[in-house]
């Protein structure tokens, strides 16, 4: 069993979480899983995957929110974008079923970064799960 070391988030946070079935219930979470370990230790990051996660940065007020869309390889990059944003949304395109369009005027959002392992995105069902966001 390894040890993975994380970034300690520097600023006061919340995390919300949006479950596969249950995207409109916005459930209290923390970043990072501690349990995790073994072939499951990647799940420290956000606890795995969820078609929807927000986190509110309560020590800013720099009026700046961002979308991430992401499958997996994004999970361990969003901590390190906490201290910058009031808001992030961070949705994995392949459990959102809901409009990206909608979610970032509704929110008023405007920054949205994609970011997936190049070799994911490089494939069929990635590709089809991006282009389904609208």
């Amino acid at each position: 069993m390894g040890l993975i070391y994380h970034y300690k988030i520097p600023v006061d946070y919340k995390v919300f979480r949006y479950e596969k079935g249950e995207e409109d219930t916005a459930v209290p979470s923390t970043l990072y899983a501690d349990y995790a370990n073994g072939v499951n230790a990647y799940s420290i990051f956000l606890h795995g995957d969820f078609p929807m996660i927000k986190i509110q940065n309560n020590d800013s007020n720099k009026g700046r929110k961002l979308v991430v869309v992401k499958e997996s390889y994004g999970n361990a990059f969003v901590p390190f974008l906490i201290p910058h944003y009031d808001e992030i949304y961070v949705v994995d395109s392949r459990y959102y079923n809901s409009s990206l369009t909608k979610l970032v005027n509704e929110e008023e959002v405007k920054e949205v970064l994609f970011i997936n392992n190049i070799f994911a995105a490089n494939t069929e069902k990635i590709v089809k799960t991006l282009e389904g966001l609208q």
